[in-house]
């Protein structure tokens, strides 16, 4: 019985690689939608294998956040990020690359919504923890510094656009 379960397990992991995989190609063909179903699907065999409280689960918040954000849904594309930055605070802590991604993220949500205080708020953490964790010059930390340049640009600084432009 205990082999047998193990082997289902198993199982449920890999098909649960397959969703994903499957979604994020229906996610490259802008089908939103399905990919939105598929990584569902994927978040309910995850939620079995694994429980509420795994990382694994933030990172399918993430996906579902990026499809609702592509899509145009901004209300569901914060609420599936702002779970994914719960669960990483929680269980990775607020000094791990993951929870910085997420601070990325929401950066550029909220830029995207035209809330530039908190998308600054967000590219500033998601900056700062990125060159604690990889150091001053790196390609996370670079992408931070082109949002923080758009973020300004779009508010009409564009010194300040320029300047953070060229660190990247």
């Amino acid at each position: 019985v205990a082999v047998a379960e193990e082997y289902n397990e198993n199982q449920n992991k890999e098909f649960s690689e397959f969703l994903y995989i499957i979604s994020s190609n229906y996610h490259d063909l802008a089908c939103y939608d399905k990919s939105i179903s598929f990584l569902n699907l994927r978040q309910s065999i995850n939620l079995k294998l694994y429980g509420e409280q795994h990382p694994i689960i933030a990172k399918t918040y993430d996906n579902l956040a990026l499809a609702f954000c592509d899509k145009g849904d901004y209300q569901s594309s914060l609420d599936f990020n702002l779970k994914s930055l719960y669960l990483r605070e929680r269980l990775l802590g607020t000094e791990h690359i993951d929870t910085a991604s997420s601070y990325h993220n929401l950066s550029l949500l909220f830029e995207k919504l035209g809330k530039f205080s908190e998308a600054m708020d967000y590219g500033y953490k998601a900056l700062k923890l990125k060159e604690e964790i990889l150091g001053l010059e790196n390609q996370e930390g670079a992408a931070s510094y082109c949002n923080l340049a758009l973020i300004y640009d779009e508010i009409g600084n564009h010194n300040k656009a320029l300047e953070y432009q060229t660190k990247d």
